[in-house]
């Protein structure tokens, strides 16, 4: 009866560390430390993957520079002035499966640029 409760609690923090090392990491209020930088490249490496075989891409290089990409992105989503924003871009485009930290930035580059703008009268 032990040994069964000893294993059912080790899948359980197996699945739910599982769960968490996949789950999508807010850039906003971010604590910069080994684990939650941890969380951040599974969460990217998880991402990049399927977006790469959604889309045909198998090279391990280009992988390699996608996910690159991502965490220079996830860097500067750290650093972002308009949080609001960001917050809102996020709540947004995370109802898409295929999200990453680069169309976020991106995203944000655009509506930042475009909130800007003066409005014509």
């Amino acid at each position: 009866n032990t040994v069964m409760k000893n294993k059912l609690i080790v899948f359980f923090v197996f699945l739910s560390f599982n769960l968490v090392a996949q789950s999508f990491v807010s850039p906003i209020n971010y604590v910069d430390n080994e684990l939650n930088n941890k969380k951040v490249v599974s969460f990217i490496k998880e991402r990049v993957k399927d977006n790469a075989s959604a889309n045909g891409i198998y090279d391990a290089s280009t992988i390699s520079k996608m996910e690159k990409e991502n965490w220079k992105a996830f860097k500067k989503l750290t650093k972002v002035s308009n949080t609001t924003l960001l917050e809102s871009i996020i709540k947004d485009y995370s109802k898409n499966w295929y999200y990453n930290y680069s169309e976020i930035l991106t995203l944000y580059k655009w509506e930042e640029k475009k909130a800007k703008k003066p409005k014509k009268i």
